[in-house]
């Protein structure tokens, strides 16, 4: 396991540009021994698992929209990226994707979610593109909000990795 001293990681958190810090510290993270959507936070500390759910929701998106997002098996975790969401108003955006399922709830079985899209009317295809329009336009803000939550749950941040 790579190993990184303490005062580099204090560096990112707290004296880096906000998307060049989180991006960083996030491939630090991801590069854990044992990483794995089978295990709780996929092996990651909670906040870290937060802030990672995130950067999946919003890649997906910025990629190829919600429609993506909801197709591809990053759809299964919709419970999971709503509480990562929730400190932030990208949470009304996606919440406002998910109502498009049957009392918000977005199947977490691939095959029962991808039939259910296929079967989606153009006018919510393009309800969507303006929600991925949307988040778009909101993405920048969120940043200093991801550093910031990981600055509060600094002990919880990179623990296995510190030197």
């Amino acid at each position: 396991m790579a190993k990184f001293a303490h005062c580099y990681i204090e560096r990112l958190l707290f004296h880096t540009e906000p998307m060049e810090a989180v991006h960083t510290l996030c491939d630090m993270w991801a590069c854990r021994e044992g990483v794995s959507e089978d295990r709780e936070f996929f092996g990651f500390s909670e906040p870290e698992f937060h802030v990672h759910l995130y950067l999946l929701y919003q890649g997906e998106v910025g990629n190829g929209g919600h429609f993506q997002f909801f197709l591809n098996p990053s759809g299964r975790h919709t419970a999971a990226v709503s509480r990562a969401l929730a400190f932030h108003h990208a949470a009304d955006v996606f919440n406002r994707a998910c109502s498009v399922f049957p009392s918000g709830a977005v199947p977490a079985d691939d095959t029962a979610r991808e039939a259910f899209i296929e079967r989606l009317p153009e006018s919510v295809i393009q309800h969507w593109a303006r929600l991925d329009r949307e988040l778009c336009s909101i993405d920048r803000a969120y940043w200093p909000q991801l550093l910031s939550y990981l600055r509060k749950h600094d002990a919880q941040i990179l623990q296995p990795e510190r030197a």
